[in-house]
């Protein structure tokens, strides 16, 4: 994807907008269909919900916590870095809850999916 698509997106030029994260969980192979499915709808969801409450800044974190996670997952890394990565993401959402209550909801429902899987 371009950098002005992804500006297009929300995201700023080098980084991976939320719906390029979502078409990328949608192609991990070494998970089930359905359950690739769920992840990237609930990224999707969170892009819709961080363009209406997040500041520039701050989504451009979340992106990056959220990026980070969904880097772990697609690589295969060990269950201890995917930990990491959404330990990071749930101190982001520290940071973002009280301004984006929704975004922060939906970035959580994220974890607790990948928590309830085992990644």
């Amino acid at each position: 994807m371009t950098d002005q698509a992804n500006t297009e997106r929300g995201a700023e030029p080098g980084e991976t907008s939320l719906s390029e994260l979502a078409r990328l969980l949608r192609d991990v192979d070494h998970l089930e269909p359905q359950v690739r499915r769920e992840l990237a709808d609930v990224v999707e969801e969170l892009d819709s919900a961080v363009r209406g409450e997040l500041n520039p800044d701050q989504a451009a974190h979340l992106r990056q916590s959220v990026a980070h996670l969904v880097e772990t997952i697609r690589s295969q890394r060990e269950t201890g870095l995917v930990a990491n990565a959404r330990q990071q993401l749930e101190a982001t959402l520290v940071r973002t809850e009280t301004e984006a209550p929704v975004a922060s909801g939906v970035a959580r429902r994220l974890i607790e999916m990948i928590a309830d899987l085992g990644i």
